[in-house]
């Protein structure tokens, strides 16, 4: 039987050179974009920078 490790945290494993973390926030001009599940990574990048009035991104690292 074997187990497998899973890593709930944000820290990356030992021996590992610290992970870097992006998060961005879009302001838009629509409620919600007109797009399903099925949509592609591509229409969803157009349509997010096509309706954008602003965006903020913060990167953060962790490492041990």
């Amino acid at each position: 039987l074997h187990r497998r490790r899973v890593r709930t945290r944000s820290c990356p494993p030992a021996g590992d050179k610290p992970h870097r973390y992006r998060f961005t926030v879009w302001a838009l001009d629509v409620p919600t974009l007109p797009v399903n599940a099925e949509a592609s990574g591509a229409l969803v990048g157009y349509l997010l920078h096509s309706h954008a009035l602003a965006s903020a991104q913060l990167t953060a690292t962790a490492g041990r």
